[in-house]
């Protein structure tokens, strides 16, 4: 006997139905950088009194070994403001030590936001494993629904693999105690590759995600202000290749962004986008740094930005 159109289309439904609450509850179970970044800020979190938020710039590039003692680097992969303020803000009263907050304040800063849709999956970590807030309930159905896109798929079923045959973590990602992680591959350092992801960078420019940046950045640092804590900004050093090759529209908005907050509220930053202090040895691609470049940029901040008294000089720029 034949089985009609409805009895196939069960028939292919009831597996598929069954595997979605399978599938939520072994990322529940997964390993995962966002657990991990968790794990590590709660076990520090009586002594840490420096948190340094930004993207995968920083997760890479910042390695508080070579900062003041009690730094933590809170930066992850394709993090944004929006994101940075809601963990900044979690975790606040928990610090009871917490004198400083480092922003990594880089070209897609400004107006990038994470509920792109290749990034939307990652509100559902972050709200899962570190326990930030959803800014809507839509934004948790929205999340929730990216997590079973193919790509999404194959990233959390690698950490589900990976955290079984090892039982730690750690194999997701290798990380440092004070939340580093070392880049350990290197992509194509030249022009085209540098041309490509400054491309790729400026088409994610949004006038609402600009906007939208600006006025809860300057909630936070009046928040901030408040309680007396000390606020840094900073870009990152990156490859000419990709730098020469930005919109300079949006170089600018960059400017104004930080030119505004700083005037406001009297912050030290530090340019070193353009620090001719590094060169491609330093680098892993053409705007992430490798371990080398990241222990020399740590120093560097280190010495001329955290280390530096307040009342110096309000900007650091250097210029090639």
């Amino acid at each position: 006997m034949r089985m009609s159109l409805l009895q196939k289309t069960t028939w292919f439904l009831l597996p598929c139905l069954a595997f979605v609450p399978l599938y939520f509850w072994l990322i529940s179970r997964s390993g995962n950088i966002y657990l991990r970044k968790e794990q590590l800020l709660e076990k520090h979190i009586s002594q840490v009194n420096c948190l340094v938020m930004g993207s995968s710039h920083v997760l890479h590039g910042v390695n508080p070994e070579y900062l003041p003692s009690g730094a933590f680097n809170m930066g992850n992969l394709s993090q944004d403001l929006g994101t940075d303020i809601r963990i900044v803000k979690r975790y606040l009263n928990d610090m009871k030590n917490l004198h400083t907050v480092a922003f990594d304040i880089d070209y897609l800063t400004t107006f990038y936001s994470m509920t792109d849709r290749e990034n939307k999956w990652r509100d559902y970590y972050y709200n899962y494993f570190m326990n930030l807030d959803y800014t809507t309930s839509y934004n948790q159905l929205r999340a929730s629904l990216h997590l079973l896109e193919p790509g999404v798929v194959q990233y959390t079923l690698q950490g589900i693999l990976l955290k079984m045959m090892h039982q730690r973590t750690e194999f997701i990602m290798p990380m440092n105690t004070w939340g580093y992680s070392q880049r350990t591959f290197s992509k194509n350092i030249n022009e085209r590759t540098g041309k490509k992801r400054a491309a790729a960078h400026s088409k994610l420019y949004s006038k609402a995600f600009y906007d939208q940046n600006l006025q809860i950045f300057r909630e936070t640092l009046a928040m901030l202000h408040n309680r007396h804590i000390r606020v840094i900004l900073f870009s990152t050093p990156v490859t000419d290749f990709y730098a020469s090759n930005l919109d300079p529209r949006l170089v600018n908005l960059q400017e104004e962004f930080i030119h505004e907050v700083q005037q406001q509220y009297a912050l030290e930053y530090g340019n070193f986008t353009h620090d001719k202090r590094f060169n491609l040895q330093d680098f892993s691609d053409n705007d992430h740094l490798n371990n080398q470049g990241a222990v020399k940029f740590s120093k560097i901040l280190c010495n001329e930005l955290f280390n530096h008294p307040k009342s110096g000089p309000p900007a650091i720029a250097m210029k090639r």
